[in-house]
């Protein structure tokens, strides 16, 4: 019989790693994030994106930097992404905080520049 095969079944020799190799809790997933920020009162979320993710949503929204370079979710422990969650949460607060305000731009006076200012009129000569 030409062509027939037998298939066999490999057996997936590969073993989970040791209990104090793996993250506290079972696997991390942006689920496991996400529900432990809620859980700590925390409205935002972790995203994925290409190549990295993110915290959007709730208190995140209007920050600066809120991305997180990293391949997986599984790379970090649930610990780490929120301790990288805080990390962030203080450098926006502070980036925020340290930024003029808009009427602090104005407060001074200002200077006037040669060439600048009102046009003077046009003066047609005869």
């Amino acid at each position: 019989m030409r062509g027939t095969r037998t298939l066999s079944r490999k057996t997936d020799t590969r073993q989970a790693p040791p209990a104090s190799d793996r993250p506290k809790g079972g696997r991390v997933t942006l689920k496991a994030v996400n529900d432990e920020l809620a859980k700590r009162g925390r409205s935002a979320r972790l995203m994925k994106a290409s190549g990295y993710f993110y915290f959007d949503s709730g208190e995140a929204a209007n920050w600066i930097d809120k991305t997180v370079h990293t391949p997986t979710v599984g790379s970090r422990t649930l610990e780490q992404w929120l301790e990288e969650f805080d990390r962030l949460e203080k450098a926006n607060r502070d980036l925020l905080t340290s930024l003029p305000r808009a009427s602090e731009k104005r407060a001074g006076p200002r200077a006037r520049r040669p060439g600048l200012g009102r046009p003077k009129p046009l003066i047609r000569r005869k």
